[in-house]
């Protein structure tokens, strides 16, 4: 049994997208979506182990139009995804979206280890490519991207 969801990509894709390469797959879709970045940040524990006082980067994904979290797994609520990451990394987590790349770029900044989740465009095209190759993840993203459009449409014939 995988401890990581493979309905949309292979387990050791999954294994890479959540366990150091989230952001090289979170910029590749959001090239392809638009999308905002969602950041999940463990807060530093401040005592006399502390080493750094800055926030760390957890994880990296996207925010769909429906304000699911989107990644390498799917799509989750947002709070929940957190909760998971902070459980497993035992520690406190919060998340902050940024609307593009410049946004998420100066987030890094004032972050701990930010310079390791910078933007990399070997990644990213690597990750382009594990996307495209994967048509049930972009029926998916189709569907949120519908879902999105339609939304507005209801509203006016109602």
């Amino acid at each position: 049994m995988s401890l990581f969801d493979t309905t949309y990509f292979e387990e050791s894709l999954v294994r890479d997208g959540v366990g150091g390469c989230c952001h090289d797959f979170a910029l590749a879709l959001h090239r392809r979506t638009g999308w905002p970045l969602v950041v999940v940040w463990k807060q530093p524990v401040i005592d006399a182990f502390t080493i750094c006082h800055k926030p760390s980067l957890l994880h990296v994904a996207l925010r769909a139009p429906d304000g699911r979290a989107v990644d390498i797994e799917g799509a989750h609520d947002v709070d929940a995804m957190v909760a998971s990451y902070a459980a497993a990394s035992r520690c406190e987590a919060t998340w902050d979206a940024y609307p593009d790349v410049d946004a998420y770029v100066a987030a890094l900044d004032g972050a701990a280890f930010g310079d390791m989740m910078l933007p990399r465009e070997r990644g990213i095209e690597a990750a382009e490519r594990v996307i495209a190759a994967a048509p049930r993840f972009l029926a998916l993203v189709a569907e949120l991207s519908a879902e999105a459009t339609a939304e507005p449409a209801a509203r006016a014939r109602a």
